[in-house]
């Protein structure tokens, strides 16, 4: 059974979480959630390439989602994509929840290299509505190819 604080954020329970946990506090992040990482500020940015090793290891997805939405911050951009587009193909449509949230991530995360990737995942219909979040990147991105891209969306 799931665990939560008084924020109704998640306690680690699995293993993996609790390895994570370990490594978050060996750094210097005295947490008991995820959600407590927040409090760090501007050091925050120090837990990015710990959470972002632990998001292929960590078996729950909700633990996996809380992980995505932490590793959805400004100083993550251009640091994660490939990660984030290997768990996004990895879920197919099992997790549509999880697949919406890295959606979200790459958006906040992507830079103009990642484009031609993202163009990929947003032709594929397989990803239905999950790639909400990646059809927006492209729009923000505002090149020809994307724009092309999300015109052949609109038939779908």
């Amino acid at each position: 059974m799931d665990h939560y604080n008084f924020n109704n954020s998640r306690i680690n329970n699995t293993p993996e979480e609790r390895n994570m946990y370990n490594e978050l506090r060996e750094a210097g992040f005295k947490i008991d959630t995820l959600q407590d990482i927040f409090k760090y500020g501007n050091e925050y940015h120090l837990a990015i390439p710990i959470l972002a090793k632990w998001l292929p290891l960590l078996t729950d997805n909700d633990v996996k989602e809380d992980v995505v939405r932490k590793l959805s911050v400004p100083w993550a951009k251009g640091k994660i994509t490939d990660l984030l587009i290997a768990e996004f193909c990895k879920l197919k449509s099992e997790d549509m929840s999880l697949q919406w949230a890295i959606g979200n991530a790459l958006y906040n995360t992507a830079i103009k290299i990642d484009l031609p990737k993202l163009r990929e995942l947003a032709n594929n219909p397989e990803y239905v509505m999950s790639r909400q979040m990646i059809v927006l990147a492209l729009g923000k991105r505002k090149d020809k190819e994307s724009c092309n891209v999300l015109i052949k969306l609109l038939d779908q």
